[in-house]
Formats: structure tokens, sequence, C-alpha cells
């Protein structure tokens, strides 16, 4: 699905097709819903993957529909193992897929595991900011940026990160 309406389309119009009964016209309508999300969107240049698809996809039908409750599930599943994927080597796309996989499944222990992980590479990130700070706050300033692209407003340390930020590196 990333950028190509086409592709996305077709996938979703298989996913119609190959749907019987009431849950066939159900896959039609979010067919059609998910397809006018996706070109919309690739029209403003938003970069979407499958998960978000589905999790957007997901609004346009009834939520106790047993094809949105599908559709959600494989959301959270798709999420948990793109976070999973980048967590050694990019934890902000890691953490962003866990938050998008608690969003659709909010008791996912392998996405709050992830996410967790995350934040935890962020307080580390944010501590050795903090004690660098008084002998080399350009360094603590690197540091502390690294732990606020892990952390979004409400994580344990983004108050104090962004304080101490500002302290070291007035302005940012």
């Amino acid at each position: 699905f990333n950028r190509n309406p086409t592709e996305g389309k077709a996938a979703l119009d298989a996913l119609a097709a190959t749907a019987t009964g009431a849950d066939g016209e159900k896959a039609k309508g979010l067919a059609r819903s998910a397809t006018e999300c996706l070109i919309a969107l690739e029209k403003t240049n938003q970069n979407i993957n499958h998960a978000d698809l589905a999790v957007v996809a997901c609004g346009a039908v009834s939520p106790d529909g047993a094809l949105v409750s599908g559709l959600r599930e494989k959301a959270a599943t798709d999420a948990v193992a793109q976070g999973e994927a980048f967590l050694d080597e990019q934890p902000a796309k890691a953490g962003q897929a866990f938050r998008r996989a608690l969003k659709v499944r909010p008791d996912d222990p392998k996405a709050k595991a992830g996410l967790a992980k995350v934040l935890e590479q962020a307080h580390t990130l944010y501590m050795e900011g903090y004690v660098a700070a008084p002998r080399d706050p350009d360094a603590a300033a690197v540091s502390i940026r690294k732990a606020l692209k892990l952390m979004q407003p409400g994580d344990p340390d983004y108050d104090k990160a962004k304080a101490k930020l500002e302290e070291v590196h007035p302005g940012g």
C-alpha cells in the first residue's frame, strides 16, 4: 500500500471480491471508503502503510462487525511486527509503531513491552544528557534531543527532558 493508490485499490477490491454474504457488502463499502482515504492521503503526500490503512478503514464501518474486528487485529499485529523490526536500529519508528498498535489494541502485551523498551532507551539518553550537562552542554543537548525523538508529551521523562534541553541549550 505504500504510496501506490492503484495497488491499494486492487488489494481492497480483492478483499471485497473474496467476502460473501453480509460481510461482502461491508467489505465492498470498506474497500470504497478505504480507497477514498488512501487516494486523499496520497494527494497530501502522506506516507501510509497497511496498518495505517486498516486503522483508517476501520472507522468507515460499524465497529461491531467481524470484518472490522479482523482488520483491527491485523493492523495491531502489523504495527507490533513493524515496531519489533525497527526496535534496534530505528527506535523512534519502533515507538510510533508500538503506539499505533496500542491505539487499536490497548492491552497488547507485545506493544506495551516494545514501547517500554523504547521509553527505557529514551530515559537512558536523557540521563546521559543530564549527567553531561555541567561539563559538556553541547553533548548533553545532542543526547537529550535523541531522547525527545523517542518520546511524546505525556511520557514519563518528556517534560523533564524539554526543560533540561532548554537549560543547557536555550532555544532548543
